[in-house]
């Protein structure tokens, strides 16, 4: 039983790991570090890394166990697990990697009222839509990315500049 919760001990401390980084991560997206610092924000980006090659290491020392025939029953269970769980970090990982914020400076000629088209291809929400103005004001446009196609993009912060 011991083993048991040593692994359910190192599982939740990692799941608890996780959410902090997706939680930050989110907050970071506009700029609110008030409940976490930039550096505490800069640290946790190790946060996937290391779980992953945590799970990795686990995993491996499983499945040498399984190899060489020494493994219990639980033990090929929690291997399926991590390879699931490393599985999905991955894929976390990869996706996460692949956008980019991006902010630009923009004019805004036409909004679209009913779709929430705006004239430099982005596109925002009802509410932005009735906020934005034609008159030649520029907003800082601030939205996610995805490096690997030119798809829909994701509005994270429209501002007028102090300018």
């Amino acid at each position: 039983m011991e083993k048991q919760s040593k692994r359910i001990i190192v599982l939740l401390s990692g799941i608890c790991l996780w959410i902090f980084f997706i939680f930050q991560e989110e907050l970071s997206r506009y700029g609110l570090y008030t409940l976490t610092s930039y550096n505490v924000h800069e640290i946790a980006s190790f946060i996937p890394f290391l779980c992953v090659g945590t799970a990795i290491i686990w995993c491996g020392y499983l499945i040498v166990k399984v190899a060489k025939r020494q493994a219990e029953r639980y033990d090929l269970f929690f291997m399926v697990i991590l390879l699931l769980i490393i599985f999905l970090m991955g894929r976390y990982i990869y996706r996460w990697s692949h956008t980019g914020s991006v902010s630009v400076i923009a004019t805004v000629e036409s909004v679209d009222k009913m779709s929430g088209e705006i004239v430099i291809t982005l596109q925002s929400s009802e509410m932005i839509n009735g906020m934005l103005e034609t008159d030649g004001k520029k907003y800082l446009i601030t939205y996610d990315a995805n490096m690997n196609s030119a798809g829909t993009q994701r509005v994270h912060m429209i501002a007028l500049p102090e300018n």
